[in-house]
């Protein structure tokens, strides 16, 4: 049986599974994590995967919130990052 068709028949009962064991393991297989973005159009699973996410996040950092300032002291311009958030890089 293809992926594709693995994923046509992924019930909310095995994508509950799956999202179970992700939490339970702290990771998430690539090949299930396909499976279930495949199928995100129902909204059960949907649901199931956002709320998983959020236990995840809650698991790993509590409810806390971080906020960074936008303060950038300008020091050089050869940053070698290629984020393109702020703009001291130059390409």
């Amino acid at each position: 049986m293809s992926l594709a068709a693995d994923d046509a028949t992924l019930s909310v009962h095995d994508a509950a599974t799956l999202v179970r064991r992700a939490l339970e393991d702290g990771a998430l297989a690539r090949t299930d994590a396909e499976r279930l973005g495949h199928r995100l159009d129902d909204p059960t699973i949907r649901a199931l995967v956002c709320e998983a996410a959020l236990e995840s996040k809650r698991r790993a950092t509590g409810d806390v919130v971080t906020v960074s300032r936008n303060v950038f002291i300008p020091l050089t311009n050869l940053c070698r990052d290629r984020c393109s958030y702020c703009t001291f890089a130059k390409l």
